[in-house]
C-alpha cells in the first residue's frame, strides 16, 4: 500500500511539474475587429485538455483532476510581477483605509460601474488599475510618513515638540490587556488582503517565477510601510481623541486617524487630499473584492462545489458569469440610503469579519499538511520549486497566532471594553457578542452541511458512482420530513373538527392554525374578546376556544365550574407547559408551579410569614411609604401649573420599595449585584414592561420557541433575568448566614424582621428546609404578585374613584372618621374602604388568566375533561358576568357589596387572587398595602380624570391589566 501511495504521490508530482508555464502554453487572445468580433469574445472559450477517469490511477483521482483543472483553466495569463506586488501591497492596506468612507446612491452608482468595467475589461486591466491605485496609496503613505516625522519633531502649530508625549498621557495601552486584544484583532484584519497574490498568480504567464519574487518583495514593503505609518499615527493622535469615535457613523472619513493627524498639523488642503485617497482606496477594495470572489467562485464551479454556470470563461479569459454575480453583490451598497444603513452594515460586516482569519488559518493548515505528506512520501525540500524562508515552523506559529486572535475576538465579544453604547444600549453585551462572532456559526454551518450532504469517499468508489446513492438518501430524508410535517399539519388542521368537546359552545372566527389567538391579541383589551363570548353564552359552564396550532382550551364560565376546578379537584390540576414557559422562565418553579405534596409543603412553610398577624407587623413600614408617596405627588403638583400628575409611575415605584423592604429588608430601586451595572428595578421592568416586540415573543414563545432569536427584545430579557438571579442568590446567602449565626449565638431577636428572614427561619428544620433555588423562586413570585398586583390594582382603584366623585367623597369622609392616627385594626374596620377596593378589583382585575392542565380524566360541571386538557380561568369572565353580578356588572358601584345576592356573594365570584388551596399566598400583604396607600392618597388629595369622556386604551398583550399610556389625573390637595 505504501508503495502504491508513493507512486501516486510521485504521479502527482509529475503532473505538478508538467503544469502549464510560459514555455508549455501561451494564452493568445484572438485578434478581434468590429462589434461582431467584440461580441464573439464573450463566448465560451474552448476547453483545454484535462484528466479523464480512465487516465487516472485508482486513487487521488478527484485531487489530481482538481489540480489539473485549476492549473489548466482558460483564464487569461496577462499579469506581471509588478502587478502581483502592488495587488498584495494594496490589499493589505485597504482594510485599514477602506472603512473610512460612507457611500450614498450617486457615488455608489459611479463607483460600482467603474469596478464592474475594470473587471470586464480583463485581468490585465485589473492589474494595471490596481497598480495605479496602489502607487497612489503608497505615495500617500510615504508622504504621510515624511509629514508625520516633521510634525512629531516640529510640533503642532500652537503646540510644541510631541515626541512620545501621547504614549505617556493618555498612554499607549489604553484599557490594559483587553484593549490590547481589541487592537490585536483589528490589526489581524488589517493585514489581510495579501492572499490576493495567490489568486492573481494563477493569471500570470509564469507563476513559478512571478510568485516567489512578489512574495519576497511584498513582505518587507508591507512591514516597513504599515508598521512605520502606524507607529507615527500613534505618536500624533492620542487614544482619547474624540474624533476617533466622533464621526456620523462607523464609516465616516473624518474618523480616520490619518486625517486627524493631518488636521492637527493645521493644514487646510492636505485633509481633502487624504480623503480623496481614501476614496481611491474604497474603489480599490471593491475592485479587489470582485476580482477575488469571481476567481474563487469560478474555481469552486470547476470542481463542482458551485453551480457550473460560474465556470464559464469567455474567449478573452474572463470568468464572465462569476464576475457578474460578484458585481451584483455590490448592489447592497445602495442600502447606504436606507434609514438604518448603519445597523445593516454592521450585521453584513459581522458575517464576513472573521472570514479572513479562517482563510489564513486554512492556508497555514494546508501548507502544514502538504509538507507532512511530502515528507511521508520520501521527498526532500530541495525538490520543491519554491521554499518558504520560515518553513513549517512559520506556518505553525502563524496558525497558532490566528487561533489566539480568534479566541481574543470571542473574548472581546463576550466581555467588551467598556462602552456606554454597549452597557446602556438596547441590545447590550449579548447583541455585541452576536455582531462580533456571527461569522463563526455561519462558517461552521457551511462545513457541517457539506459534510452531511457531500461525503467524500477516498476509496475505490468514485463520486459519480455514489451520486445515485446520495440522491436516494436525500430523497428518503426529504420524504420522511415531508411526511412528518404533513401528518402534523393535517392533524392540526383537523383538530377543530374532531374535538371531544363538540357539545360545548365554540366561538366563530377562528383562523387556520392559530385558532382564536390572533383575534384575542387584536382585541381592544386583553379581556375584550373573552367578555364578548361571556355575553353570548352567560350560562355555559365552559366555552371552548382554540389557541396557537389549534390547541383546545376550555374557558371556565360558571361558579360551579370554578369551585370544582379550584377547590374540589385542586390537586388534580397543574400549570400547563405553555404557562410555565410564559411565566416560569422568569418566576421559576416555586409555589406557583409545584404540585401535590411539594405544593403543600411549601405552602405550610410560608403560611406563617405571610399570615395576617405577621403582615400587620409591617404596618409602620406601609405608613412610612404612604407618606413618601404623598410627598412625591405633592412635589409633582408644585411643579405642575395644570395640576395634572401621572401617578402610575410614582405608585409603581413606591410599591416596589414597600415589597422590597417588607420581603427583603431593603429598597429595590438601587439594589444591584457587583457583576452587573443594572439595578433590580431596571431588570424587573425589563421583564414585566417589555416593548411590544418582547410582549409578542413572550406570548408566542410557549407555543413556538422564539427565545433563541438574537434580537434585542430577547437579549434584554435574558440579560435582566440573569442579573436578577445573581442579586437574589447573593442576598439569600447573606440572610441564611445571618440566621445561622443568630441561632448559634442565641440572638434571634436581633434578626431582620423581613419576610425572607422569617421564611428562612421557618424552614430551619431539616424536613422543611428550603433550597436556595426554592427561596429564589418563592421570593420572586411574592415580589411579582405583591408588587405588580398592588400597583396595578391601586392605579385602577384611583381611576375608578376619580370617575365617581360621590364614592370618592364618601370614602374620604369614612377615612376622616379615623382621626389623625392610623392603625392596622382601624383600617380593617372601614367597610366602605373594603367595598371600594373589592369593586375596583372586580371591574379591573390585575390578574388576566389563571390556566390549569388536568392531570387525570375528570368530570366537572357535567363535562368530561380528559387528561391533558387545558382549563383556563379568566377572572373578568366571572367578575363581569351579568348572570352573576346583574345587568350593571360593568359599572363601578361599591354599594353593591352591602346587599348582594347568593351568586355574587360566593367566594368564587371573585378570582383576582384565585381561590382554594391555590389561592395567592400574598393576598393579605397586597390588601393591607393597598388600603394604607389608598387611605393616605384620599386623605390628602382630590382626584379627577383629565379626559373623562375618553375610554382608556389597554395594553394587549400584557401579563397584567395596564393602560397603553399612563392615565393622567388632575389632582389638588384637600384643604
Amino acid at each position: 500500500m505504501k508503495e502504491r501511495d508513493t507512486q501516486n504521490m510521485n504521479g502527482t508530482q509529475i503532473e505538478l511539474d508538467s503544469l502549464p508555464t510560459t514555455d508549455s502554453i501561451k494564452h493568445e487572445p484572438p485578434i478581434l475587429y468590429g462589434a461582431g468580433n467584440w461580441i464573439n469574445g464573450f463566448r465560451r472559450a474552448e476547453p483545454r485538455p484535462g484528466y479523464l477517469p480512465t487516465d487516472a490511477p485508482e486513487r487521488f483521482y478527484d485531487l489530481r483532476a482538481a489540480n489539473a483543472k485549476t492549473a489548466n483553466t482558460a483564464l487569461a495569463r496577462e499579469l506581471k510581477g509588478r502587478h502581483l506586488q502592488m495587488i498584495a501591497f494594496g490589499g493589505s492596506i485597504d482594510p485599514s483605509w477602506g472603512f473610512a468612507m460612507g457611500w450614498k446612491s450617486v457615488f455608489v452608482s459611479v463607483f460600482l460601474l467603474t469596478i464592474v468595467a475594470i473587471n470586464l475589461f480583463g485581468v490585465k486591466t485589473y492589474g494595471e488599475a490596481e497598480f495605479i491605485f496602489s502607487i497612489i496609496k503608497i505615495t500617500a503613505i510615504v508622504g504621510f510618513i515624511l509629514l508625520a516625522i516633521v510634525i512629531n519633531i516640529a510640533g503642532e502649530p500652537e503646540g510644541h515638540y510631541i515626541g512620545g508625549m501621547y504614549w505617556r498621557n493618555p498612554g499607549a495601552f489604553k484599557n490594559g490587556f483587553k484593549g490590547f486584544c481589541s487592537v490585536l484583532v483589528t490589526s489581524a484584519f488589517s493585514f489581510t488582503g495579501t492572499e490576493l497574490i495567490g489568486l492573481a498568480a494563477a493569471e500570470t504567464a509564469n507563476p513559478r517565477k512571478s510568485l516567489p519574487t512578489a512574495i519576497k518583495q511584498v513582505f518587507w514593503r508591507i512591514m516597513i510601510f504599515y508598521l512605520v505609518a502606524l507607529l507615527l499615527v500613534g505618536l500624533l493622535v492620542p487614544s482619547d481623541d474624540r474624533r476617533l469615535v466622533g464621526g456620523d457613523n462607523v464609516a465616516d472619513a473624518t474618523a480616520s486617524p490619518f486625517v486627524i493627524a493631518i488636521e492637527k498639523a493645521g493644514t487646510s488642503l492636505l485633509p481633502g487630499i487624504m480623503n480623496a485617497i481614501i476614496l481611491i482606496a474604497v474603489i480599490s477594495v471593491g475592485n479587489s473584492a470582485v476580482f477575488g470572489s469571481s476567481r474563487t467562485l469560478a474555481a469552486l464551479a470547476e470542481q463542482s462545489h458551485a453551480p457550473h454556470i460560474f465556470a464559464y470563461v469567455d474567449r478573452q479569459g474572463r470568468p464572465l458569469m462569476a464576475i457578474l454575480f460578484a458585481s451584483c453583490i455590490g448592489l447592497l451598497a445602495f442600502l447606504a440610503d436606507v434609514k438604518y444603513h448603519d445597523a445593516i452594515f454592521n450585521w453584513l460586516l459581522s458575517i464576513s469579519a472573521l472570514s479572513t482569519l479562517f482563510t489564513w488559518g486554512s492556508i497555514c493548515l494546508c501548507y502544514i499538511r502538504f509538507r507532512a505528506a511530502w515528507s511521508h512520501n520520501a521527498h526532500t525540500i530541495e525538490q520543491l520549486p519554491f521554499k518558504s524562508n520560515v518553513g513549517v515552523a512559520g506556518a505553525w506559529v502563524a496558525l497558532i497566532g490566528y487561533i489566539l486572535v480568534l479566541l481574543s475576538q470571542i473574548w472581546i465579544a463576550a466581555s467588551p471594553v467598556y462602552s456606554p453604547d454597549i452597557v446602556d444600549g438596547a441590545s447590550g453585551v449579548a447583541q455585541n457578542f452576536f455582531l462580533k462572532v456571527l461569522a463563526i456559526p455561519i462558517i461552521l454551518l457551511f462545513y457541517i452541511c457539506h459534510k452531511a450532504f457531500v461525503i467524500q469517499y477516498m476509496g475505490d468508489v468514485h463520486m459519480k458512482a455514489m451520486e445515485a446513492s446520495y440522491e436516494t438518501i436525500l430523497w428518503g430524508v426529504a420524504l420522511a420530513v415531508v411526511g412528518f410535517l404533513s401528518h402534523r399539519i393535517i392533524a392540526i388542521a383537523l383538530r377543530p373538527h374532531s374535538s371531544r368537546f363538540n357539545g360545548l359552545p365554540r366561538p366563530k372566527g377562528q383562523q387556520p392554525f392559530v385558532g382564536h389567538a390572533l383575534r384575542i391579541l387584536r382585541g381592544g383589551g386583553p379581556n375584550d374578546v373573552y367578555l364578548q363570548w361571556t355575553r353570548q353564552w352567560p350560562n355555559a359552564p365552559f366555552i371552548r376556544c382554540l389557541s396557537w396550532l389549534n390547541e383546545e382550551i376550555l374557558l371556565v364560565n360558571s361558579l360551579e365550574a370554578c369551585r370544582e376546578v379550584l377547590q374540589t379537584n385542586a390537586y388534580f390540576f397543574a400549570k400547563p407547559g405553555f404557562f410555565h414557559t410564559l411565566v416560569g422562565e422568569f418566576l421559576g418553579l416555586g409555589l406557583l408551579f409545584s404540585v401535590g405534596e411539594q405544593h403543600k409543603r411549601l405552602r405550610r412553610i410560608i403560611a406563617g410569614p405571610l399570615s395576617r398577624p405577621s403582615i400587620r407587623k409591617l404596618f409602620p413600614t406601609f405608613v412610612t411609604y404612604s407618606q413618601k408617596l404623598n410627598r412625591e405627588i405633592g412635589e409633582a403638583l408644585d411643579g405642575s401649573q395644570s395640576g395634572i400628575v401621572e401617578i402610575e409611575d410614582l405608585i409603581t415605584r413606591v410599591t416596589l420599595d414597600i415589597i422590597g423592604v417588607s420581603l427583603l429588608g431593603r429598597e429595590l430601586r438601587d439594589f444591584r449585584s457587583e457583576s452587573s451595572p443594572l439595578s433590580f428595578e431596571q431588570c424587573y421592568n425589563a421583564i414585566l414592561a417589555q416593548p411590544l416586540a418582547g410582549q409578542i415573543i413572550s406570548f408566542i414563545n410557549p407555543f413556538i420557541p422564539l427565545r433563541w432569536l438574537p434580537v434585542s427584545a430577547n437579549l434584554d430579557f435574558i440579560r435582566a433575568k440573569s442579573a436578577l438571579k445573581t442579586m437574589m442568590e447573593g442576598l439569600i446567602e447573606q440572610r441564611t448566614a445571618e440566621v445561622g449565626a443568630a441561632k448559634l449565638l442565641k440572638e434571634d431577636d436581633k434578626l431582620s424582621d423581613d419576610l425572607l428572614t422569617r421564611m428562612i427561619e421557618a424552614s430551619a428544620e431539616e424536613s422543611q428546609r428550603l433550597s436556595k433555588e426554592e427561596l429564589i423562586d418563592i421570593t420572586m413570585q411574592v415580589i411579582a404578585a405583591g408588587h405588580e398586583t398592588t400597583a396595578s390594582a391601586l392605579v385602577w382603584t384611583a381611576y375608578s374613584l376619580a370617575k365617581d366623585p360621590a364614592s370618592q367623597q364618601r370614602l374620604r369622609a369614612e377615612i376622616h372618621s379615623l382621626g389623625t392616627e392610623m392603625s392596622a385594626k382601624g383600617i380593617d374596620e372601614l367597610p366602605f374602604l373594603d367595598n371600594v377596593i373589592r369593586e375596583a378589583m372586580r371591574i379591573h382585575s390585575p390578574t388576566l388568566i389563571i390556566p390549569w392542565e388536568a392531570q387525570k380524566d375528570l368530570t366537572i360541571a357535567g363535562t368530561h375533561i380528559p387528561k391533558g386538557t387545558t382549563v383556563q380561568i379568566v377572572p373578568a369572565m366571572i367578575q363581569l358576568n351579568p348572570e352573576i353580578w346583574g345587568s350593571d356588572a360593568y359599572i363601578f358601584r361599591p354599594g353593591r357589596w352591602e346587599d348582594m345576592d347568593s351568586n355574587a356573594s360566593s367566594p368564587y365570584a371573585m378570582e383576582t387572587f384565585s381561590n382554594g388551596p391555590r389561592m395567592c399566598p400574598g393576598k393579605a400583604l397586597a390588601l393591607l398595602n393597598m388600603k394604607v396607600l389608598l387611605v393616605g392618597l384620599i386623605r390628602e388629595f382630590k382626584m379627577e380624570i383629565v379626559d373623562d369622556g375618553k375610554e382608556v386604551e389597554l395594553r394587549n398583550p400584557s401579563l397584567t391589566l395596564k393602560a397603553k399610556t399612563p392615565i393622567q389625573f388632575k389632582m389638588r390637595k384637600v384643604s
